[in-house]
């Protein structure tokens, strides 16, 4: 496809981007952002940069946004969940989604098909990691990302799937804190002592593997164009999966699902609500093609082609 072509289709791309990230309300000690006590304003509920551009007195955003008395700052912050075409499901981020930050790790997009159903959150425990089963939560997929082999997996999930709840972590008091709301991180990706198959547990059915489409320098005129906000360059980290694979589970009429993302430490929690476009047309391919060579660079992605299991 001609350079021309290409850019003239990215900026209809990102014309029809959506941005359905939707916010935990959480309230900040003025009202509108989170200084944590220690002078850091501008930061918890949205920050300063989402107040200044949208003239809100209270943000209603995940950018520069992290979860109360956590470690503030651009690197813990998951900015938004984006559809930015048909069947197509992205991640905006400061946090390095590949690499990880501060020995976390990214987590599952967790998938509820029905989120009026989801449970609370259960007891941590002590010590890390600490495991309970779905039944506690009631998603049904878990999208586990492969950053190394650039694909994705979709594992479906039970009541009887062992959850992995994440850490305990030192926060900027010197203390210890645990945001229970972020639970669970991710399905655990083995067994562990009792927490295995003979005692009813299981670790999900893979039933799709697609290509993962990864940037780890995507611009700010990219990343602006796809969130609605206007991002600083931290925001340079973008992932993207298909969402085809959902069709057949969807029911016919008003389907809603919620996606969910945290990393091991719970530091963020982004939540997000999608009700249309699930049909994957085009291929999660042409916005990794047209974001490539209109704004991110083509070395920031890699392409497999996507199998079905089973």
């Amino acid at each position: 496809m001609a350079l021309t072509a290409a850019v003239l289709l990215l900026g209809a791309s990102v014309a029809h981007a959506a941005n359905i990230t939707i916010s935990d309300n959480n309230t900040g000690s003025n009202g509108s952002a989170e200084d944590n006590g220690s002078g850091n304003s501008g930061w918890y509920k949205g920050g300063a940069a989402y107040l200044a551009t949208s003239g809100a007195t209270q943000a209603k955003s995940e950018y520069q946004e992290v979860e109360p008395g956590m470690q503030i700052g651009a690197a813990w912050d998951l900015a938004a969940f984006v559809t930015p075409g048909s069947g197509r499901l992205g991640v905006v981020s400061a946090y390095n989604l590949g690499a990880g930050y501060g020995n976390t790790t990214i987590g599952d997009i967790m998938v509820s098909l029905n989120p009026s159903s989801l449970g609370g959150y259960a007891d941590p425990g002590t010590p890390y990691p600490h495991y309970v089963a779905n039944s506690a939560y009631g998603y049904n997929f878990a999208v586990k990302f492969n950053f190394t082999n650039s694909t994705y997996t979709v594992l479906q999930i039970n009541a009887n799937t062992l959850m992995e709840n994440g850490e305990y972590n030192t926060n900027q008091y010197g203390g210890y804190n645990y945001n229970a709301a972020s639970q669970p991180w991710r399905v655990a990706n083995a067994y562990s002592g009792n927490y295995d198959a003979a005692h009813g547990y299981n670790l999900g059915t893979a039933i799709y593997t697609g290509s993962l489409y990864y940037s780890n320098t995507a611009s700010v005129a990219a990343m602006s164009a796809l969130t609605g906000y206007t991002v600083t360059n931290e925001y340079k980290y973008y992932a993207e999966i298909g969402t085809s694979w959902l069709n057949s589970f969807l029911p016919p009429t008003n389907p809603s699902v919620l996606y969910k993302l945290t990393m091991e430490c719970g530091n963020d929690n982004m939540l997000g609500t999608q009700t249309s476009g699930f049909n994957q047309v085009p291929d999660a391919s042409a916005t990794a093609a047209l974001l490539g060579l209109g704004f991110l660079g083509l070395a920031g992605f890699a392409k497999f082609k996507g199998r079905k299991i089973g």
